[in-house]
């Protein structure tokens, strides 16, 4: 996971991510279909963002799954936030990828 952070003012920041997601990352699934959840919280724990999402892996030159790029964003104001982004393949909850 990249992040990237600009201040807009008066005062806010907008932080944009952005994570890899290949179909090697899930052994034999050969579909490379996932869901994402990406949790955004402040210093005390308060969640500010929640947002889940479906993905899947394009087609490459020889018709196999090829890697697929993956962005978020969201806007807050300048302090010290979490961020907990995990990808699951889809169907499956044992092949949990996440990252913090």
């Amino acid at each position: 996971m990249q992040l990237y952070r600009t201040f807009v003012p008066p005062n806010l920041t907008l932080v944009e991510g952005l994570f890899r997601v290949g179909p090697e990352m899930f052994g034999d699934a050969q579909a490379c279909r996932y869901v994402v959840r990406l949790a955004v919280s402040d210093a005390s724990g308060t969640p500010l963002v929640r947002n889940e999402w479906k993905g899947q892996c394009p087609k490459g030159e020889n018709g196999a799954p090829a890697a697929a790029l993956e962005t978020f964003n969201f806007a807050v104001h300048p302090a010290k936030y979490t961020i907990d982004l995990s990808v699951t393949p889809e169907g499956s909850s044992d092949a949990l990828l996440s990252a913090r």
